[in-house]
């Protein structure tokens, strides 16, 4: 398999089943009528989250080369197989993280690129240390944001 497509983890993606249930109950509680045009950016914003899931993983892959080396099953992954640099996946990476930030606010706008960019941000502590339980809860949070932000949620 490509290395650049093992790095993405796309089998990592069910994960993340968390957003489209909290759009789904966005959708129920909002007054917001579903059209084409909001169900495409649905769409897109749920590929944007994907591509961001996949910046996290590629930051865990170069933080944790040296781990999964060791690893007997992740020593097969991309990095500690030396299938690829950590230059090229760290360019990678940026790549990914500029198109999903670049595409939100191009067609979502701030109110989904600010949360965007802030779930990159929350997963980082996951990614770089072992996780605690504050750094569970970020990612949620930063989705119920997002959440917030796009359908004009007012919270007292």
């Amino acid at each position: 398999m490509d290395p650049y497509l093992q790095l993405l983890r796309v089998n990592e993606w069910y994960k993340n089943i968390t957003v489209v249930l909290g759009i789904v109950l966005a959708l129920l509680v909002s007054p917001v009528s579903l059209n084409v045009g909001i169900l495409l950016q649905i769409i897109l914003g749920i590929v944007l989250v994907l591509v961001i899931s996949s910046a996290n993983y590629i930051l865990n892959a170069v933080t944790d080369k040296e781990y999964d080396a060791l690893h007997p099953l992740k020593k097969e992954r991309p990095l500690p197989a030396r299938k690829i640099t950590v230059m090229r996946t760290t360019i990678f990476m940026v790549i990914l993280l500029a198109l999903s930030l670049s595409l939100s606010l191009l067609f979502l706008g701030k109110r989904v690129f600010a949360p965007l960019f802030l779930l990159f941000i929350a997963k980082y502590p996951r990614t770089t240390a072992p996780s605690s339980s504050m750094s569970a809860y970020l990612p949620n949070s930063v989705l119920f944001v997002s959440l917030q932000n796009l359908f004009n949620w007012e919270v007292y």
